[in-house]
């Protein structure tokens, strides 16, 4: 599939398996300033998968009284949730969280001690509040532009490579969804199919790393 149909099946999927949290995606960003937004961002460039994410939609709401599981009773998250915890982060958001860790950075750097923010990352789920997923767009520890990363800024077991691309993402999501288990996963079987979906797709680019890579 390419990008366009990748999204457009994650769309339809999405709407039709969560039609609250639908509501809180928001309309697409205008890239009409891309220039600028680069230079917000702190990145030379960005990829056509990441535009055309985006171009869809600009991420969910920021909610400040959380969201409450539509799937399950009194389950309640900080911030709403795209899948079973990650918040998709908008453009705005991001250029906040961008900013926010460039000057930890500094700090860290100043104090020589090591920091989970690279240059080049840019925000793209939020973890409830204690890690992120990044798109990577300089291609750190041996792998290539585009791929994602996690972290949990709040250990210090380093990073994790999820995907090879914004594409492999969804096209995961997508399986996930088709399955029923995107949003959560309870019994071994479904947690076991989770997995094995992942590696199916994913595997093929992610087993040649360390997991986690060292942080530094």
């Amino acid at each position: 599939m390419t990008i366009a149909e990748l999204i457009q099946e994650f769309d339809r999927l999405y709407q039709e398996q969560a039609p609250l949290r639908y509501t809180t995606l928001q309309p697409g960003y205008d890239f009409a300033a891309m220039d600028k937004l680069c230079a917000q961002l702190h990145v030379d460039a960005l990829l056509e998968d990441y535009v055309a994410l985006y171009r869809w939609k600009n991420g969910q709401q920021d909610l400040r009284d959380g969201w409450m599981n539509e799937f399950e009773e009194d389950a309640w998250y900080e911030s709403v949730p795209l899948d079973d915890g990650g918040h998709f982060v908008s453009i705005e958001s991001a250029i906040q969280l961008v900013g926010m860790w460039e000057e930890i950075k500094a700090e860290k750097d100043a104090a020589q001690q090591p920091c989970y923010w690279k240059d080049g990352f840019i925000p793209l789920l939020e973890e409830q509040a204690y890690g992120l997923v990044v798109v990577d767009t300089r291609g750190y520890f041996g792998g290539q532009a585009g791929q994602l990363l996690y972290f949990d800024y709040k250990c210090s077991d380093g990073y994790t490579v999820l995907h090879e691309s914004i594409a492999r993402w969804l096209e995961t999501a997508i399986a996930l969804l088709e399955r029923g288990i995107f949003f959560q996963a309870e019994t071994p079987t479904e947690i076991q199919a989770q997995v094995r979906i992942g590696n199916k797709i994913n595997g093929k680019y992610t087993r040649r790393f360390e997991n986690p890579l060292p942080l530094g």
